[in-house]
């Protein structure tokens, strides 16, 4: 919802995403086996991330990054789902952060996965 105390929920439960330049328009939806941006989670396979991305005008990449590093570019995709083998650490962090062909970032905020 669009109302003040969604918006502040939101932010309180770290589902959220920045968007910087321009007055155009970014919607970002990035989930991580099925749980959403901001949380911390438990997984007994390996992770599936998806992502979807509505902007005003194409996208020119999307970095998965992966502990505090690129871990993965795609390029000229508003939509994947990929899974991922490799743990790295006890707890790995994912985020996406999005270029768009104009040149405008967005970025969401993580995803803390533990691996059971």
């Amino acid at each position: 919802e669009n109302t003040r105390e969604a918006i502040f929920d939101a932010l309180k439960a770290r589902r959220c995403y920045g968007y910087m330049g321009g007055t155009g328009r970014v919607i970002v939806d990035f989930r991580v086996s099925g749980h959403y941006m901001g949380e911390e989670i438990t997984v007994t396979d390996d992770p599936a991330l998806y992502y979807r991305i509505e902007a005003d005008v194409p996208v020119e990449t999307v970095t998965v990054v992966k502990n505090c590093r690129d871990y993965l570019i795609l390029r000229r995709k508003n939509e994947q789902l990929f899974y991922d083998y490799r743990q790295e650490q006890e707890t790995d962090c994912y985020y996406l952060r999005i270029r768009l062909k104009d040149g405008r970032l967005a970025w969401t905020s993580p995803v803390w996965v533990h691996r059971a």
